[in-house]
C-alpha cells in the first residue's frame, strides 16, 4: 500500500487554526508579562525616587476642620518633622510641636525646651504616604495623629498634603508639609502650602 501526498494540498484548516491559536496565546502571554514587568519596574523606580526625596526635615501644619471640642475647631498646629525611610519603604523619625493657634488667632509658639516630641512611623506605597505620630505631653496626656497624603514635588521642593485625624477630641482635618533645609537646632519655618 502506498500513500501519496500532494504538495499542493494545504494542511487542514482545523490544524492551522490550532497552531494560530497557540502562537497568539504565546505572544499575548509574552506581551502581558512585558507590560507587567514594565509597570512593576516603573513603580519600583518611582517608589525609590520618592523614598529619597521624603527623607529629611519637613515643616508640617495641621488645620482642624471637625472636632467634638469646639475650641479646637479651626486649630492649626505646626510641627517640625525629621524622617528617614529604609529600603523597605518604612518611615521613622521624630516630630516636634512648635506652635498652635486657634481660629481666633490666639495661641502659642513654644520655646525649644517646651516642644512636645512624638515618634513617627509610617510607610510609602507608590506616591501615597501614611504617617502616625504617637506623642505624650508633659502632663502625661497621650495623643495619636494619623496622616494620609500624597507626596508631590515642584522642582526640588517637596510638598506633602492630605488628611489627618487625631484621637484627642475626635479631630479631623487637612495637613500640608514642605521639605525644608535647616541647621541642627534651628526651628523649621511654617509650611508655605496654603493652610
Amino acid at each position: 500500500m502506498t500513500v501519496s501526498v500532494d504538495p499542493e494540498t494545504p494542511p487542514s484548516s482545523s490544524s492551522s487554526s490550532k497552531v494560530g491559536q497557540v502562537i497568539t496565546g504565546v505572544v499575548a502571554s509574552l506581551l502581558t508579562s512585558a507590560i507587567i514587568w514594565g509597570v512593576t519596574e516603573w513603580r519600583l523606580q518611582e517608589s525609590e525616587r520618592i523614598r529619597g526625596r521624603l527623607q529629611g526635615v519637613w515643616a508640617l501644619r495641621t488645620l482642624t476642620d471637625s472636632t467634638s471640642y469646639t475650641p479646637y475647631d479651626g486649630l492649626t498646629i505646626d510641627f517640625m518633622l525629621s524622617i528617614t525611610v529604609d529600603a523597605s519603604y518604612n518611615v521613622s523619625g521624630e516630630a516636634y510641636k512648635v506652635s498652635e493657634h486657634t481660629k481666633g488667632g490666639s495661641g502659642k509658639t513654644y520655646d525649644r525646651k517646651e516642644w512636645m516630641r512624638a515618634l513617627v512611623k509610617g510607610s510609602i506605597i507608590n506616591d501615597r504616604v501614611m504617617l502616625t505620630f504617637d506623642a505624650v505631653d508633659a502632663a502625661g496626656l497621650r495623643s495619636a495623629h494619623a496622616f494620609q497624603g500624597v507626596l508631590s514635588f515642584r522642582g526640588d521642593q517637596g510638598l506633602l498634603a492630605g488628611e489627618f485625624r487625631n484621637d484627642v477630641a475626635n479631630q479631623t482635618g487637612r495637613f500640608c508639609a514642605n521639605r525644608v533645609a535647616i541647621a541642627k537646632g534651628e526651628r523649621a519655618t511654617a509650611p508655605n502650602c496654603g493652610l
